[in-house]
């Protein structure tokens, strides 16, 4: 028998007030500690940045992030970053630059619309390799055109 340990984990519902779907801070809490018994050591907190979730700032997410910070003691590595919706709305974000990149790199975690293709899809992905990002494609085994 093969045991594998996962030690970096991506979670989109972990900062409050972030998605219809996002737990409660004492929920999100129960939750690292779950993934810190099974081995996890990093999670990358992805809120989802799309037109459905407005109020997701870069600095409201921010805001949200530092509160989890301060409620949660255990010993994973807690960081921040975003998973952004591949729209019409996006190439607005992408030239203002305020990202929240994949660590430190220049990573940036991607979202399609899991039944319909985006408009320009590939030439959106062109745009972000030309503006010196990695796309990052979340998921896309669940999307029907691929």
């Amino acid at each position: 028998m093969v045991t594998y340990m996962i030690y970096t984990d991506f979670q989109p519902y972990l900062l409050s007030d972030t998605h219809a779907w996002a737990l409660p801070n004492s929920k999100a809490v129960e939750l690292l500690n779950y993934l810190e018994s099974q081995g996890v050591r990093q999670v990358f907190c992805v809120p989802p940045i799309q037109q459905e979730n407005p109020q997701n700032t870069t600095e409201f997410l921010r805001e949200r992030f530092d509160r989890l910070q301060e409620v949660y003691s255990g010993s994973i590595e807690l960081k921040l970053s975003a998973r952004y919706r591949l729209n019409d709305c996006f190439g607005t974000l992408l030239r203002g630059g305020d990202l929240l990149t994949i660590g430190e790199g220049r990573e940036l975690l991607v979202d399609v619309s899991p039944l319909k293709e985006p408009t320009n899809l590939w030439d959106i992905l062109e745009t972000i390799v030309q503006a010196g990002y990695t796309p990052v494609v979340m998921q896309p085994e669940r999307t029907i055109y691929w």
